[in-house]
């Protein structure tokens, strides 16, 4: 049966025209139609679920629902909304107020005490039986998720303060090499050596091979840092001014090549 034969019975028997292309749905099947001069929606059922729904819009009645012009078993015939407000726009454009405020009033009709019983709705726990499982799956999921969102925030963390740590003391080793009268060369070695020595020290405790024996760009960072102290050393320039950017310079490559999965050239 094509969409046209579903049509017709319901065309003929409300003497109705149609006036716009069919919109198909899981559960039924909708026309825009005329009666005479009203435009309206002719809507055929085509599920259990959307002939309750049927019943349940002729008992609203149109008393903040659409008005029922017509039901009858499988077939209903809604006056159609011809406005050319959208609560859409009016949320998309500043009047999100109004909007909701449309809303509760239309509920607060809809929910209003009436005559009349409701007709049987549709049971919803068997539409929700199947989310129960999924929900209980989603939980675990979602446990599993937050732990490894955890691990991960926590080792972000880690990376930032090594990373800081490791400039802090390869300023600190250089200048105390400087300080000692340690030529250029050597206290840029003493402020590698001071930066990489925690982080080999922290490593061994945890039995990890440590971080400056991977490919990972580690002490070249120290070594830069170091070496911005012993430029600034041979400048006379100042020395919190130095050493804050032998901090920021070791600390931006080694997050940045922690980022950007940058590593040190392998050895020939």
């Amino acid at each position: 049966m094509t969409v046209a034969d579903i049509f017709e019975p319901w065309l003929k028997r409300w003497s109705l025209l149609p006036d716009g292309a069919p919109i198909v749905t899981p559960g039924s099947h909708l026309l825009p139609v005329r009666q005479g001069d009203t435009p309206a929606v002719l809507k055929v059922a085509m599920d259990i679920d959307e002939q309750h729904g049927n019943r349940l819009m002729a008992w609203w009645n149109g008393d903040g629902a659409a008005q029922v012009l017509a039901h009858h078993e499988d077939g209903l015939l809604m006056a159609r909304a011809m406005g050319r407000r959208s609560l859409m726009h009016m949320a998309l454009n500043g009047e999100d107020d109004e909007a909701s405020r449309i809303l509760c009033a239309a509920l607060a009709r809809l929910h209003a005490p009436r005559e009349t019983p409701p007709p049987p709705l549709v049971e919803l726990s068997p539409w929700f039986a199947s989310l129960r499982s999924a929900a209980a799956q989603l939980k675990l999921h979602g446990i599993a998720l937050l732990l490894a969102s955890t691990f991960m925030r926590r080792r972000r963390m880690l990376l930032v303060l090594d990373a800081a740590g490791l400039g802090l003391f390869a300023v600190a080793g250089a200048q105390k090499g400087l300080n000692a009268g340690v030529n250029a060369p050597a206290s840029i070695g003493i402020g590698m050596l001071t930066a990489i020595g925690g982080g080999v020290a922290r490593d061994v405790l945890v039995r990890e091979i440590p971080v400056v024996l991977h490919r990972e760009i580690y002490a070249t960072a120290a070594i830069a840092a170091a070496i911005v102290v012993v430029v600034g050393d041979e400048w006379n320039l100042n020395q919190s001014a130095v050493a804050i950017a032998g901090i920021v310079l070791a600390f931006s490559i080694r997050v940045i090549s922690k980022w950007r999965g940058w590593s040190a050239p392998r050895p020939a």
